[in-house]
């Protein structure tokens, strides 16, 4: 569905848990930074907002479709 929406080819062999060898090691290379204890602290409000957006939301909903 998400493949659909961003017209993102998707292709099992650049999938970093089905890659292996060069493919695998360049695939780790390049997204290992992204993924630093520091970078992961720098998210974790993102991620908190966004628990809280969601959560807000479901709470709306079931709130809206009580009263119905």
């Amino acid at each position: 569905m998400i493949g659909n929406i961003l017209r993102i080819e998707t292709d099992g062999r650049i999938h970093l848990f089905r890659a292996f060898g060069a493919r695998w090691r360049r695939q780790r290379h390049v997204i290992n930074p992204t993924f630093s204890s520091a970078k992961l602290k720098l998210m974790s409000p993102l991620v908190n907002g966004c628990i809280e957006a969601m959560l807000n939301k479901i709470s709306t909903m079931t709130t809206t479709q009580h009263k119905e």
